[in-house]
């Protein structure tokens, strides 16, 4: 959905919330088989005298306005009509100018401050004859390009560069659920490998064109070969790793300096509280997501929403704006792990919490995380280092480059681009 060309959340738009004037919403829909058609409503945002009395009850309502100062602008707004329904324009306007005064005066900057002066002057303007003419206003619809469906990409093993500046094994293994972006995500980290010099190992059974042949984590000297580690989707229940032969060795790993990055389903790897050392190197649990009907056709659980840029320093989000949409399945957490962890992004949850889906409608919000929703973030821990970005969901985010940046930076930061034997058992801050 767009609002004046800009891309937001579609979600039923408050009109009062809009400048004075004309505005275009325009809705992409589309569907799995890929049909799709734009349709673009023009609407004029006009005001009354009624309209502005019912602003200044709102914003008393919520805080915005003290009581006091409503009650003053609501008597000269009844002056002001009254000397309208008199024929007295002229008057009218006087008040309604001693309106704008109070409230530039006694309300704070802000949205409810702009929008009565805004309503004030139109309100002048309309008394005097100085309105514009309306433009024409409705609804067209337009054939649009709906998603294209993305085969799977054919794998292979990444030659390996004797002089790269380190080693990474991405850990695909599933024993539960099995996300269809997987050889996708193996594809573009071995994008970046080229790219950005460095190695990139696979080990996932299911893979058998890119796999290595026996597991690395049944030795710990074998996992001391790779700078870190990308947990990508390894979703299983019991986990994709043997709590006897493996498990152990992965630990010892990472406390002596180890490196782990985890991607979406990662934080869905073995039951809660069967491994609770991996739920806290994840940073926290998968619990459950909500449904979705208004993503891209071809991603069923997926949900329009804002993402919150909370560091824009680090090297995975130093390139994404303050605000951003995207399109993804919308995890959920055992816990909140912002005491724990470095918050790198978060979901905005007013952006989806009344989105259109079942359990989740507007006459039945759904309080997600409560307002509190990290979804990437970083930490030093056990020895190591760890980065999760529980985004990416849907194939097409690991052909999207700022998708992708986000996980190059998670790859470097817990990456040491020394050889094995010069890691550090310190390292400095995420």
């Amino acid at each position: 959905m767009y609002l004046d060309g800009k891309l937001v959340p579609p979600l039923p738009v408050q009109t009062s919330g809009l400048s004075l004037g004309v505005h275009t919403l325009a809705v992409h829909l589309s569907d799995a088989a890929s049909n799709s058609a734009k349709y673009t409503q023009t609407f004029i945002v006009t005001t009354s005298f009624a309209d502005v009395g019912t602003l200044i009850t709102r914003f008393v309502t919520a805080g915005s306005v003290p009581a006091e100062v409503g009650a003053a602008l609501q008597a000269k707004l009844d002056q002001a009509k009254a000397l309208a329904d008199a024929g007295s324009a002229k008057r009218a306007s006087q008040v309604l100018h001693e309106f704008v005064s109070i409230t530039g005066d006694q309300i704070a900057p802000g949205s409810a401050r702009s929008t009565l002066v805004g309503d004030a002057r139109y309100l002048i303007d309309q008394l005097n004859g100085r309105l514009a003419p309306e433009p024409a206003t409705g609804l067209e619809s337009e054939p649009a390009e709906g998603p294209k469906f993305i085969p799977d990409p054919v794998l292979t093993p990444l030659p390996h560069n004797p002089d790269a500046d380190y080693h990474v094994l991405v850990f695909s293994k599933t024993t539960g659920f099995r996300h269809d972006h997987i050889p996708h995500t193996v594809a573009a980290i071995q994008k970046l490998g080229i790219a950005n010099n460095f190695n990139v190992d696979v080990y996932d059974p299911q893979l058998p064109t890119v796999t290595l042949p026996t597991s690395p984590f049944l030795s710990l000297d074998t996992l001391k070969q790779y700078d870190t580690i990308v947990f990508e989707s390894n979703v299983g229940h019991p986990g994709p790793l043997n709590p006897t032969t493996e498990q152990p060795n992965f630990e010892a790993y990472m406390h002596q300096g180890g490196g782990y990055v985890g991607i979406h389903g990662a934080a869905d790897s073995f039951e809660i509280g069967t491994w609770p050392w991996y739920g806290d190197l994840v940073g926290g649990f998968f619990t459950n997501h909500p449904n979705g009907q208004n993503g891209f056709g071809q991603c069923g659980s997926c949900i329009h929403t804002e993402v919150v840029t909370e560091d824009n320093t680090h090297p995975a989000t130093a390139h994404l704006p303050d605000r951003w949409m995207t399109v993804d399945e919308l995890y959920n957490f055992d816990r909140n792990m912002r005491a724990d962890v470095h918050t790198l992004l978060s979901l905005n949850e007013d952006s989806y919490q009344r989105s259109l889906n079942s359990g989740n409608a507007a006459t039945n919000p759904l309080r997600l995380m409560n307002g509190d929703h990290p979804i990437a973030w970083c930490q030093n821990w056990d020895g190591g280092k760890a980065f999760s970005n529980i985004l990416g969901h849907f194939r097409t985010q690991y052909y999207d480059d700022s998708f992708m940046r986000i996980i190059l930076g998670g790859i470097e930061t817990t990456a040491d681009p020394r050889a094995p034997t010069a890691r550090p058992t310190a390292r400095p801050a995420c």
